[in-house]
């Protein structure tokens, strides 16, 4: 009778661990992607990663770089750099920030906001695109914008 109820024992253990396998590791919404969520503000998003070291600027319209986004870098001198932030500016104006890729030296972080500084997507850019240069986004790794705009804490 007792190699009845330790077989029993042995055959639920054996059934279980797969489903307990399963739930520790099962699919869930990711809502965040490098601490940054979907209901972040721009102050929500630069006490969490500081403050970017470039933004970009509104597309360009005309010429040959149409299309294309001036970048501006925040600690620059506008009298000596021509990329610094213009004068009179703020970099909480801009809705898209960069941010340095620690894990991919020539790599960055691009955050972009809506019009009502909300968090609209996050990007991880790599130079390398060597694994684990950019954190992954659900199980994928890769170098591309992530839209967060259904996701919701």
């Amino acid at each position: 009778m007792k190699w009845i109820a330790a077989l029993v024992v042995l055959v639920a253990l054996t059934a279980a661990g797969p489903g307990v396998w399963w739930w520790t590791h099962r699919p869930t919404p990711q809502t965040k992607y490098y601490g940054v969520s979907s209901t972040d503000g721009k102050a929500e998003v630069q006490y969490k990663l500081g403050t970017p070291k470039e933004v970009l600027g509104p597309p360009e319209t005309m010429g040959d770089y149409a299309g294309s986004r001036p970048v501006y870098f925040v600690d620059g001198d506008p009298m000596k750099n021509k990329n610094a932030l213009p004068t009179g500016t703020d970099f909480r104006s801009f809705d898209a920030w960069d941010y340095p890729n620690t894990a991919d030296s020539g790599g960055y972080i691009t955050v972009e906001f809506t019009k009502a500084g909300r968090v609209y997507g996050v990007g991880c850019f790599s130079s390398t695109k060597a694994p684990g240069s950019c954190n992954p986004f659900f199980w994928a790794s890769i170098s591309a914008t992530v839209s967060l705009r259904s996701c919701r804490d």
